[in-house]
C-alpha cells in the first residue's frame, strides 16, 4: 500500500504544478493574494465550486487514481483556507479519507496547498505545495 501512495506522491509533485497553473491562468493570476476579500467570492462560493469540481481536483492530485467517485464529508473554514474532508470510492488511493487544504483567491480557482490523510484515527500531513508560504502542523486536531 505504501509503495502505491509513494508512486502517487511522486507523480503529485510533478503534475500538481501543471494543474494549479491551469487553474491560475484561467483568470490571469497566480500565488497568494487578497482578491478573495475584494470580490463576491467567499466561503459559500468556494464550497459550491469545490463541490462541483471535486473529481477534477482530486484527479489533479492523485493522477494514478482516475475514475473514482469522491464523497465530500464536510467543509471547515480556518482563516482564509477551506479544509475539505473527502473519501475516495472505491478505496484504492492508499488511505480511506483525506483533507485537502484549499486556498481560493478568486472565482473558479482552487489551489490544493496541502493534503492530510487519515492514518491511525488522526489526520497526518501528506504533502504541501512549496509555492505557498504556509506552514502546516504535522497532525490536525
Amino acid at each position: 500500500m505504501m509503495s502505491k501512495i509513494m508512486k502517487s506522491l511522486g507523480m503529485t509533485f510533478f503534475v500538481l504544478p501543471i494543474f494549479l497553473s491551469f487553474a491560475s491562468t484561467s483568470i490571469g493570476g497566480s500565488g497568494e493574494s487578497s482578491s478573495q476579500h475584494q470580490t463576491n467570492w467567499g466561503p459559500k462560493e468556494v464550497e459550491k465550486y469545490v463541490t462541483e469540481h471535486i473529481v477534477e481536483i482530486a484527479e489533479g492530485i492523485f493522477v494514478e487514481n482516475l475514475g473514482l467517485s469522491w464523497t465530500i464529508h464536510g467543509f471547515e473554514l480556518r482563516d482564509d483556507l477551506t479544509y475539505v474532508e473527502i473519501e475516495p470510492q472505491p478505496d484504492e488511493v492508499g488511505y480511506s479519507r483525506f483533507k485537502f487544504v484549499i486556498y481560493s483567491p478568486g472565482p473558479e480557482i482552487a489551489h490544493v496547498i496541502a493534503c492530510y490523510c487519515l492514518e491511525n484515527g488522526a489526520y497526518s500531513l501528506l504533502f504541501t505545495d512549496s509555492r505557498f508560504s504556509r506552514q502546516f502542523p504535522e497532525r490536525l486536531d
